[in-house]
């Protein structure tokens, strides 16, 4: 039930703001029909639009407050960021920035679109990879998790030695396992959802397996399930990884963007003056 009030939350801003975008436009091509330079009308609508996503980073600091749904603001950030990148191109035109200053408004707002569309893109798609590990994992307490594995894995393995007085499991160990255990692996095939990493795992078991002592096949058995836990770990961490990353680049840019919008916005009040 809740998803599907969140989908229609969704659904009906995203409607709000495609019927207010084609309110403006039809109000600018009016103005255009009647020989009004359209420059400072379509600016300000630009404004508005671009000042919209800004104030989702401001939400979160109010969050205490009660300012909405975060989903709410969220899906807001969202599409009056897609109808910003509409007004700008109807403010300035399809064509070629010229001089210094137009060259960095048009790239700042080209990065800031361009992250803040992958940024959509990896918001939508890794809380859901992260929720399929059936794990909740949190993002500083990872390297205490994996030192936990691995001391347990160790221990494991030379449980398994003691038991069988065999050293197939240490070998194969030092050879490979030691390795995936040591820090989080395969950070761009858990990012893009591949099977690499599992199918990995699953072929050191089936080598060890093959071999391994009967007697003692529950150390094995443990030994595979912190590395079937280690695989959820490691997803988590490149997930929260690549999460916590896209912020860092998409905020400064979005934040130096803002100073020359600004810049921009006295700049024509003094030269129109």
């Amino acid at each position: 039930m809740n998803e599907q009030a969140r989908k229609k939350r969704i659904i009906f801003i995203a409607m709000f703001f495609l019927l207010a975008l084609l309110g403006a436009w039809w109000w600018i091509q009016q103005q255009s029909l009647e020989l009004v330079d359209t420059v400072w009308t379509s600016g300000w609508v630009l404004l508005a639009s671009i000042f919209l996503p800004s104030i989702f980073n401001l939400r979160k600091r109010l969050a205490a407050f009660n300012v909405g749904k975060a989903s709410t603001w969220y899906a807001i950030h969202v599409v009056s960021g897609f109808v910003a990148i509409f007004f700008y191109i109807l403010h300035a035109g399809f064509k070629i920035p010229t001089g210094a200053y137009e060259i960095l408004l048009f790239t700042l707002f080209a990065l800031v679109s361009v992250t803040g569309i992958a940024g959509y893109v990896v918001q939508a798609i890794l809380p859901r990879r992260m929720t399929e590990t059936g794990e909740e994992i949190v993002y500083e307490k990872i390297p205490e998790e994996i030192y936990e594995i691995r001391n347990s894995a160790k221990s494991a393995m030379l449980a398994y030695t003691e038991s069988s007085g065999s050293n197939l499991l240490s070998k194969h160990y030092d050879s490979a396992l030691r390795w995936f255990f040591e820090q989080p692996r395969f950070y761009i095939n858990h990012v893009l959802g591949g099977a690499k990493a599992p199918a990995w795992v699953r072929s050191q078991f089936e080598a060890i397996r093959r071999f391994a002592s009967p007697d003692s096949m529950e150390h094995v058995d443990e030994i595979e399930r912190l590395a079937l836990h280690k695989l959820n770990v490691d997803t988590h961490f490149a997930c929260q990884d690549v999460m916590k990353r896209w912020l860092l680049v998409h905020l400064p840019l979005a934040v130096a963007f803002l100073v020359t919008v600004v810049w921009h916005i006295i700049l024509v009040h003094v030269y129109a003056s």
